[in-house]
């Protein structure tokens, strides 16, 4: 039985937004932000975490936190584009969890994350990856 909502979609996409709403409505489910818990636990920014230690260790840390938070119970929980494409977060996910893809235009998501403190890339490589990631997945919506 599926446990958790789980939110993906790329920066500024309104993940944040969405799992907030969703949890009023859905009182008796927590929101847990994946990044927030990850910037949490280490007591630095996501910024900081790939400049100094790269993406591979920012993807380990964001493993360990799908797995724990994923297997637990009654959450509404907010993961990057990123977490989904790795096989083994996407395995979990799909197992105990009904995952929704949130998609804005590129546009809307460049934007969106200038404003959010987690800009990664520069808006031109932005564009790139958003689609990229919109090429590569648009077979899935929403996953019951």
């Amino acid at each position: 039985m599926k446990k958790n909502i789980v939110l993906i979609g790329m920066m500024g996409c309104g993940k944040t937004t969405t799992g907030d709403e969703l949890s009023r409505e859905l009182s008796d489910y927590k929101y847990i932000d994946i990044d927030a818990e990850i910037e949490k636990s280490t007591q630095k920014k996501i910024s900081e975490i790939f400049l100094k230690h790269g993406e591979a260790f920012f993807r380990m840390l964001e493993n360990e936190k799908v797995k724990y938070f994923c297997n637990g119970e009654k959450a509404i929980i907010s993961a990057g584009g990123g977490a989904f494409e790795n096989e083994e977060n996407r395995k979990i996910m799909l197992e105990t969890s009904h995952v929704i893809y949130l998609k804005a235009t590129p546009q809307a998501d460049a934007g969106q994350t200038q404003f959010c403190g987690k800009l990664l890339f520069h808006v031109s490589q932005n564009f790139c990856k958003i689609r990229s990631f919109g090429n590569r997945n648009q077979s899935f919506s929403c996953y019951w």
